[in-house]
């Protein structure tokens, strides 16, 4: 058991909470960390979850670490979370309570003690959405971007699919809140859209959402097509202005089937029966009489008797 001098027993235990920044737009990311110092060993520790009315919470993870502090060391406990307004005005974040028990002191000596300490009441400013331009949606993000790998101009032969994999990925947004990515195709173009793969990675500083979508798309005749540029206009949260991150139209090119090479004939044509020989062959042993100055029907191709039948041999040399 750890030893715990009455001096760290009596220095309580602190919550502190901090949210920033102190001012966001409707949607828009704000990073919630909240901090528990205790002196000495904790048992049976909680720190209840944060309750923001009007927010979404996202989970961040959590840390530990170290600090002195008026010649006590303190071991903390820190846990972040991604707060995204859902309405403008004054958020209030209440008091975030933790509880655990400590070994406390009293005339008896040290004992088990409850332990239940709050941090400081804390409030967010939220500012109302910009009005977005002509068909583009209200997205806050600190940064924003659009990928798609693969060759240009693309290039498939007739009825060979190519897939498109359109990727955006932002900085302060949940990857449920990203736009989904309909690029156009032309018309002559057989398009197919897959469920799109969504994730999130959580960070120290805030989510980065992720959707890829995949597109496939199929020609019937051959011909050289156009597919269209893809666009997504979103709010730049650290300049408070407009942007549209783009990915320029490409080619496909669609080749005509590949021709299957000719067929090279048969040195010899195959034979009809099992033993070799043609079906206007007798199967009956050859007569010598019969034969006379004929030649007589031989295997198409020479090979030796598998069968080890020996007749059909001497009738041959008898007759010659």
């Amino acid at each position: 058991p750890s030893v715990v001098t009455e001096a760290v027993a009596e220095v309580p235990v602190e919550v502190e909470a901090r949210i920033r920044p102190a001012e966001v737009r409707v949607g828009q990311q704000a990073v919630l960390i909240v901090r528990v110092l205790t002196p000495g060993p904790v048992t049976q520790a909680i720190l209840h979850e944060p309750l923001v009315d009007g927010a979404d919470l996202l989970p961040l993870g959590e840390d530990w670490d170290r600090t002195l502090r008026r010649r006590v060391d303190y071991q903390i406990y820190e846990r972040r979370y991604a707060v995204f307004p859902q309405r403008s005005g004054r958020l209030a974040i209440a008091p975030i309570v933790f509880e655990g028990w400590r070994q406390g002191v009293s005339e008896e000596g040290y004992k088990p003690t409850q332990v239940r300490e709050s941090s400081e009441a804390l409030a967010l400013d939220v500012l109302p959405a910009v009005d977005p331009p002509p068909g583009v949606n209200w997205l806050p993000a600190r940064e924003l971007s659009l990928k798609e790998p693969g060759p240009s101009p693309y290039q498939v032969r007739v009825g060979q699919p190519l897939e498109r994999n359109i990727t955006v990925r932002a900085s302060g947004v949940p990857a449920a809140d990203l736009p989904a990515l309909m690029p156009s195709s032309p018309r002559e173009l057989d398009a197919q859209h897959a469920r799109p793969r969504l994730w999130d990675e959580r960070t120290p500083d805030g989510v980065i959402g992720t959707r890829r979508e995949t597109i496939r798309l199929t020609s019937a005749e051959p011909g050289r097509f156009q597919l269209p540029a893809v666009a997504v206009g979103w709010w730049n949260t650290d300049t408070d202005r407009w942007e549209t991150a783009r990915l320029p139209g490409r080619e496909l090119i669609v080749l005509p089937t590949a021709e299957a090479p000719p067929e090279t004939p048969p040195l010899f044509e195959p034979p009809d029966t099992p033993d070799g020989w043609s079906e206007t062959d007798s199967t009956q042993p050859l007569n010598a009489g019969a034969m006379g100055t004929d030649q007589p029907r031989i295997r198409d191709e020479p090979e030796a008797d598998q069968s080890g039948t020996t007749s059909g041999f001497w009738v041959w040399t008898t007759g010659l």
